[in-house]
């Protein structure tokens, strides 16, 4: 019940007397991602924290995209597509790890299964 989930987010310091903290509250009702979720690790060979479009464009393949495998999209319009969702601001050519790993734990939380998650990834990144 309600009451019940209150209180574990109070206990797990995602809802403070400023209100309920989103970012906290995923990560204490889903877990943290495994390793080997963490996929930017991988494409940020440097450790900036940063990946450029360029270094993500190298490793994305959308060809196993289910809109690109329908017709709906190609495999430029699914890359834009993924990009637009990481890195909103058209003036970004930059994804930082943050923006990524959030966009990968709303993936995951969609996904049933890990995976079904590890096996999107591999064909999206084809690094795993």
């Amino acid at each position: 019940d309600f009451e019940h989930l209150w209180d574990i987010l109070k206990i797990t310091g995602v809802c403070s007397s400023d209100g309920l903290h989103v970012d906290g509250s995923v990560l204490a009702l889903v877990g943290e991602m495994s390793e080997e979720r963490k996929v930017f690790q991988k494409l940020d060979s440097h450790r900036t924290g940063v990946v450029s479009s360029d270094e993500m464009h190298k490793f994305f393949n959308p060809h196993s995209h289910p809109d690109v495998i329908e017709g709906k999209k190609s495999p430029e319009e699914a890359w834009f597509a993924l990009f637009n969702c990481l890195c909103p601001s058209t003036n970004d050519i930059t994804v930082c790890y943050r923006d990524f790993e959030h966009y990968y734990e709303g993936v995951s939380i969609e996904t049933k299964s890990d995976t079904s998650f590890m096996s999107s990834i591999k064909n999206y990144w084809g690094l795993c």
